[in-house]
C-alpha cells in the first residue's frame, strides 16, 4: 500500500472518532431521542379509566379513548368516556388540549363537545419507557354524577 493511503485512512478516522466525541459529548443523541419521544405521544390510544366511587357505591367500569396531534409541545385532540352500567351505556366526548413537559408527561385540559353539559376536568399522564402506555391520574367535574370526580387512567397505543 501507498502511503499516501494510508495517510489518507488514518486521516478519515481520526476524523470520525473527533465527529463523534464532539456528539457524545455535545449531547446531540439525547435531543434526537427527545424529539422521536415526542413523536410518540400523537396518535390513538385506548384503556380503562378507574373512576374512585364514594362510600357505598360501586365503581363504574369506564373505557376511555384519546386521540392526539402535537405541534412542538403542544398537543390537541379528542377525548371518549363510554360508561357502561347495568341497564344501558353513556358515551360523552371532550375536546383535550395540553402540553408535553419533561419529554414524558403530559398536562391535559378536557372540554366537553356539548357546552350545555357541565364536564370538565384535567389529567397528568406519564408515558412508559416504550413508549407505548401512557398512566396517570384524572380530575375533573362529571356531568352525570354533578360531582368532582378523580380516578387513575391507563392507555395504550392503538397501532
Amino acid at each position: 500500500m501507498d502511503i499516501t493511503l494510508i495517510t489518507g485512512i488514518i486521516t478519515l478516522v481520526t476524523a470520525l472518532v473527533s465527529l463523534s466525541y464532539i456528539v457524545i459529548e455535545k449531547d446531540l443523541i439525547p435531543n434526537f431521542r427527545k424529539r422521536k419521544l415526542l413523536e410518540k405521544f400523537t396518535g390513538k390510544w385506548k384503556g380503562d379509566l378507574h373512576q374512585k366511587a364514594e362510600k357505598g357505591q360501586e365503581n363504574l367500569p369506564q373505557q376511555i379513548a384519546i386521540t392526539m396531534k402535537r405541534n412542538k409541545n403542544k398537543v390537541k385532540g379528542k377525548l371518549t368516556f363510554v360508561i357502561e352500567n347495568n341497564s344501558s351505556g353513556y358515551l360523552t366526548e371532550f375536546n383535550i388540549t395540553g402540553s408535553i413537559k419533561h419529554d414524558r408527561f403530559l398536562d391535559l385540559e378536557y372540554q366537553n363537545e356539548d357546552l350545555n353539559k357541565l364536564s370538565f376536568g384535567s389529567m397528568v399522564l406519564e408515558i412508559n419507557p416504550t413508549n407505548n402506555e401512557l398512566n396517570g391520574k384524572l380530575i375533573g367535574f362529571g356531568a352525570k354524577s354533578k360531582k368532582i370526580i378523580n380516578g387513575n387512567i391507563k392507555v395504550t397505543r392503538n397501532v
